[in-house]
C-alpha cells in the first residue's frame, strides 16, 4: 500500500487519484497544452489514471497518466516546491499505474537535475536517450 511507500503525517496533505475537472488546471500549466487539449486531459484522467497532492484541498502537485503507462504534465506550484509533493505524486501515480497492469515510464529533459533525481529517488532507471522532434503547425 502507499503508506508504506511515504510518511505523511499531516492531515492537510491528501494524496490521490485527480477528478477529470482538475483537468483545468492541469491543461493550463502543462507546456506542450494547445487550445484543445483540455477535454484530452480530462479523458486522460478519467480513464487512464493521474496522482495528486492536495493541500487543504488545494491541488499543489500533479501528474497524468498518457497511453501505455507514459507519465506526463508532472508539475508543481511554485510555492510548494522543495517539500516533497511531487515525490509523493510520483509514488502514487506509480501504485496507479502499476494495478492497471502498466509499467510507468518518464521522458527527463537532458540536463534537467531536480526531475532526474526525482525519477531515481521512486526507482527509475535510465534506458536511453531520445530527441523529441515536435510538430506545429505554424
Amino acid at each position: 500500500m502507499l503508506h508504506n511507500l511515504y510518511s505523511n503525517t499531516d492531515p492537510d496533505v491528501i494524496v490521490r487519484e485527480l477528478d477529470p475537472s482538475d483537468g483545468e488546471l492541469v491543461t493550463k500549466r502543462w507546456k506542450f497544452a494547445s487550445e484543445n487539449t483540455q477535454s484530452f486531459m480530462e479523458s486522460m484522467i478519467k480513464n487512464t489514471g493521474s496522482a495528486g497532492v492536495y493541500v487543504k484541498n488545494k491541488l499543489v502537485s500533479w501528474i497524468v497518466i498518457f497511453a501505455v503507462g507514459s507519465l506526463n504534465a508532472l508539475y508543481t506550484e511554485d510555492e510548494f516546491r522543495n517539500k516533497g509533493y511531487a515525490r509523493l505524486t510520483m509514488l502514487k501515480v506509480c501504485q496507479t499505474a502499476g494495478k492497471m497492469k502498466l509499467v510507468p515510464n518518464v521522458q527527463v529533459q537532458k540536463g534537467n537535475l531536480p526531475s532526474s533525481r526525482l525519477m531515481e529517488s521512486v526507482g527509475f532507471k535510465y534506458s536511453h536517450e531520445v530527441e523529441w522532434v515536435i510538430y506545429s503547425d505554424k
